[in-house]
């Protein structure tokens, strides 16, 4: 009995010293921001003189118990200053720490941690559906170009560039390609070369724009209305480096300095480059003025292989019985063309410079002026060899054991040896296609704030010059057959590789190709906002801007025989004594069965130095003037290539952002609408034939006739966001909004062709004329896209999203023609030419039309999470990974192969495995998509047909060591697993065109701060 009562005596003398423990604790709670008042994460917060303590979540919040005998907390962050506060009466303790160069230390304060850290907030804050980069330190990717960062990005394609041609990497968004992209630098428009400077000039090219000038970047999946109109696909608004935003810590200048070198592993292009960059920063003591200056100049040695094959349709002949006679013709069977073996070899030259200056002129008024100017010179050096298939399929019978027709009338092999002409020609044609652009974007910002008022105003110039050098030469080559085979992943030819490299059957052919291209370019905008805080739950947003941009591109060309050739230059033996160095020493498409890939290589620099007279020519005067009153240089001006165009747009806008609650559900949002006029005046030059069937009166030609056209429409677009708060971490969105991309220059530019009978000929209406047209009347791709995305942000500083999207597309522009139309039925098109007949004349005419709507739908699902969850062990670990699906239909069919639109791959996969430890760090970025429709077909060569991109994937490392606290040491590999491109046409994997073989690209690197 005494027993028991001495157990419950203990029991309660337990659980009272449990309550008096309990009685004896506090509940603190808090909110840790730095001097941005940006919410930090993982905050260590402990009870001075004890082991108690807890870090901040995401929000910067925390919750501790705290015995009562306890007197301050004490709040750390590596980089930052530690604090200590007293705790006092004390329960809320809310705290701003400010940043001390003593302790910073990249792992939080940059690092990739870091970086993701930013680009969460960045997107949890956002009012519609965003995504960011941001770089690891100020100037400093973990990525060696703007393309890989932007690659990790839930929803984004990167297309590379692997053509040489003056093209450049360029994003997509949801599947959506780059002319529906719009790109922006600090909110304003900067002007690209597109491709070549011919084409695709409302794509960025985002090789001109280096990393180390880029201070971050935002990509907009949907809008608002106060934003420039973004495209169908979204916008990427990169933003340059700001004075006032570095981190100095405790002194007033920052200092860093970046080298690097690369080398690429494939081909004989293996030289190490250097990359060179600083940044300087300084500010004022009162932190109310700052500049920031930075630059980069780099060079790299690029290699890849290009092997394509187009198709043509033929009538073939087999000999059935032996008797060299055709028994057996083929008609319309799908047959190689033109075949080419190209080994690019670029040597890239680079400088950017970039600067700002930021001036807090008082409490209301802000200045902010920058500068950015690149230049990007690509200098592509190619031995082309080239096979000529058309020519045998065209001329020859073949017997029946040496000819494969598959039941799909495609040609899958042929052999000339026993055919009636056995001999097949090749060539080398030593090309030489170097691109030359230098771009430059200034603006002034000014910003005034007073009460509950914000006015901002931005005036920004743009301009680009590019200027792109063509030349060929060729040599005959003829070997004793060829053959072909379409039955495995390439196309394979063989031949007798000897008889290609024999000087005996050289054939220096008198002809040269010379083409320069040249694209100038300009910018204007200026714009005006307008903020009032009605409340703080109530903010209205009003505005305008106007835009200007004036582009000029011309070609100038020369092509043919009679050229002023060095004496013996036409001589076989001279030619292959002075100018061929041998044999390629490395494999053409290295462990890609194609065939014989092994060719003669050409000194080219000697050619063109012996030869000044027909390399040294140049356009000269016909890229001078006014393109109306050109006179012609030693290339005269291409005119049916040649077109300047004159682009204005006026908007405006109002926009609502509200803050409030829906069935006790905290929604913020906003609802606006944005009007745009857009005009366009474009001049060009036509070509005008009237033929004559009886040959009675003759032709009449006039070519270079100057034409006009001019156009002018209005949109109205509107937008609606919304942000559902369902709990503290966790956001439901809606998004509808109604965005324009408009059509390329080349559909604009008023280049006309038109042919119709003479009305002075017995045979006037007879038959209607031919005509390939523009369109000035076209209207914008338009789109209404909805999007619904789920966030989930949980404590342990991750995210989880779900998104799932739907975009209504209208208006696609395809080429149709159309029968027994007037010229007037096509806008208002002016010809400085009158012929006879022309305005009573019908046409059969080939132009580009809004055509059709298109259906484009998806989901993306994706995740950041620090792992420091699991364990200390895992502290430093942290993974990232977005999966996107898209697919899509158009209304109605627009070729007989496939529906869907182009350069959507329906699976897409971005993926990020990262340890960023004390003095280590290195992160794994792979990604992959599936294969998806690259054109539509209708262009010219091997564009003409409906072309398709195999899926690959694609792995980049990078690892760096921390040597001090200055000085960091990096290493990196682009592309490891050595991707390829390979193209197949009309949705048949199995019809090979192109092959496009390339390497890894090493970089070492080393990065100090003073």
């Amino acid at each position: 009995m005494k027993k028991i009562k001495l157990n419950n005596l203990l029991f309660l003398l337990f659980i009272f010293q449990c309550f008096f423990a309990f009685s004896q604790e506090k509940q603190f709670t808090g909110k840790v921001i730095d001097e941005t008042k940006q919410p930090i994460f993982g905050v260590t917060v402990l009870v001075k003189g004890a082991s108690i303590g807890t870090t901040t979540d995401f929000d910067g919040n925390y919750n501790l118990s705290v015995p009562s005998s306890a007197t301050t907390l004490r709040f750390s962050y590596i980089g930052f200053q530690t604090l200590e506060i007293p705790i006092a009466d004390q329960t809320t303790i809310n705290v701003t720490l400010k940043e001390s160069a003593a302790q910073l230390d990249e792992i939080v304060i940059t690092g990739f941690r870091g970086a993701e850290q930013r680009a969460i907030a960045v997107k949890r804050k956002a009012a519609s559906i965003v995504e960011a980069i941001t770089p690891e330190d100020i100037g400093n990717y973990s990525d060696e170009n703007i393309a890989d960062a932007l690659q990790r990005v839930p929803g984004i394609q990167v297309e590379r560039d692997d053509s040489g041609n003056g093209g450049g990497d360029r994003v997509s968004v949801r599947g959506v390609g780059p002319q529906f992209v719009k790109i922006t630098i600090n909110g304003r428009t900067p002007l690209s070369a597109g491709s070549e400077g011919i084409d695709q000039l409302r794509q960025f090219n985002l090789d001109v724009l280096p990393t180390e000038v880029v201070g971050g970047a935002m990509v907009y999946k949907s809008s608002e209305a106060h934003l420039i109109e973004p495209g169908l696909g979204g916008a990427v608004d990169f933003q340059t480096i700001k004075p006032l935003s570095l981190r100095y810590g405790d002194k007033n200048h920052y200092v860093a300095i970046n080298a690097r070198g690369s080398v690429n592993d494939y081909g004989d292009n293996k030289a190490l480059k250097p990359r060179l960059s600083a940044i300087f920063g300084v500010k004022s003591k009162n932190e109310k003025v700052g500049f920031v200056l930075s630059s980069i100049t780099s060079s790299s040695a690029r290699a890849f292989d290009s092997y394509n094959m187009g198709y043509i349709s033929r009538n073939i002949r087999e000999d059935v019985d032996g008797d060299g006679v055709a028994d057996v013709t083929h008609s319309g069977v799908l047959s190689p063309n033109l075949t080419r073996f190209n080994p690019v070899r670029n040597s890239v030259d680079r400088i950017g410079i970039s600067s700002a200056f930021q001036w807090k002129i008082n409490d209301n008024l802000e200045l902010n002026a920058d500068v950015l100017y690149t230049k990007f010179e690509n200098r592509s050096s190619r031995n082309q060899f080239r096979l000529f298939p058309q020519l045998e399929t065209n001329n020859i019978t073949f017997p029946s054991a040496d000819l494969n027709i598959d039941e799909n009338n495609v040609l899958r092999g042929f052999n000339t040896v026993n055919s009636s002409n056995p001999v097949a020609r090749t060539a080398i044609a030593p090309t030489q296609y170097d691109n030359f652009q230098t771009s430059f974007m200034t603006g002034l910002n000014l910003k005034w704030q007073k009460d509950n008022w914000t006015i901002t105003g931005d005036l920004s110039l743009s301009n680009i010059n590019f200027d792109q050098r063509l030349t060929l030469t060729q040599a005959w080559f003829n070997v004793p057959s060829l053959s072909f085979d379409l039955t495995s992943d390439y196309a394979v030819f063989n031949f007798d590789q000897a008889a290609s490299t024999d000087i005996a059957n050289t054939n220096v052919r008198n002809y040269a190709f010379l083409r320069d291209i040249m694209l100038e370019g300009d910018n204007q905008a200026i714009r005006i906002d307008f903020e009032n805080t009605i409340s703080e739950k109530l903010k209205l947003r009003f505005g305008g801007r106007y835009s200007a941009t004036n582009l000029d591109s011309r070609q100038a060309q020369l092509a043919g025989g009679g050229q002023p050739w060095e004496a013996n230059y036409l001589d076989g033996d001279y030619y292959y004594n002075t100018y061929v160095t041998g044999v390629s020493n490395s494999d053409f498409a290295a462990g890609r069965n194609i065939g014989n890939n092994r060719f003669l290589m050409i000194n080219q620099d000697l050619l063109r130095a012996n030869n000044p007279d027909v390399f040294n020519r140049t356009a000269g005067s016909s890229f001078q003037g006014d393109l109306f009153n050109v006179t012609n240089g030693d290339l005269p001006l291409l005119t049916q290539n040649s077109w300047d165009l004159d682009e204005k747009t006026t908007s405006v806008y109002g926009q609502l952002d509200f803050k409030s609650n829906f069935v006790g559900v905290p929604v913020s949002g906003n609802f606006g609408v944005r009007a745009v006029n857009w005009k366009v005046d474009g001049r060009a030059f036509s070509t005008i034939t009237l033929t004559d069937p009886s040959d009675t009166v003759g032709p009449v030609n006039f070519t270079g006739v100057p034409t006009t056209a001019s156009s002018s429409r209005w949109d109205i677009l509107p937008s609606l966001n919304l942000n559902f708060a369902l709990k503290e971490n966790f956001n439901l969105r809606f998004s509808g909004v109604n965005t324009v991309s408009r059509p390329d220059y080349l559909d604009l530019r008023p280049t006309n062709t038109l042919s119709y009978i003479n009305p002075d000929s017995p045979d006037a209406g007879s038959q209607n004329g031919t005509a390939t047209l523009s369109n000035p009347n076209l209207k914008p791709f338009s789109s209404w896209q909805f999007d619904a995305t789920a966030e989930w942000y949980n404590k342990a500083g991750g995210a989880f999203v779900v998104s799932g999207f739907l975009k209504l597309i209208d208006d696609f522009i395809i080429d149709e023609t159309t029968f027994g139309s007037s010229l007037s039925d096509f806008g208002d098109i002016n010809f400085d030419a009158n012929p006879s007949g022309l305005n009573g004349q019908l046409f059969d005419a080939t132009t580009p039309v809004n055509f059709t709507g298109v259906q484009l739908y998806g989901f993306e699902v994706g995740f950041r999470q620090p792992l420091s969850f699991i364990s200390d062990a895992f502290k430093s670990f942290g993974i990232q990974a977005n999966y996107t699906y898209v697919d899509s239909k158009f209304d109605e069919e627009i070729n007989e192969v496939d529906n869907s639109f182009p350069g959507s791959s329906k699976h897409n996969l971005n993926s990020v495995l990262y340890y960023d430890g004390d003095v280590f760090g290195i992160r794994l970025a792979y990604n992959t998509r599936s294969s998806f429709l690259r054109n539509i077909g209708g262009g010219s060569d091997i564009r003409s047909n409906v072309t398709y991109t195999d899926g690959f994937d694609r792995l980049d490392v990078r690892a760096n060591y921390e040597v001090t606290k200055k000085l960091q040491l990096s290493v990196s590999c682009q592309n490891l697993t050595a991707s390829d491109r390979r193209d197949y046409i009309n949705n048949d994997p199995s019809l090979f065109t192109q092959l496009t073989r390339q390497g890894a690209v090493y970089t070492i690197g080393a990065r100090f701060k003073l």
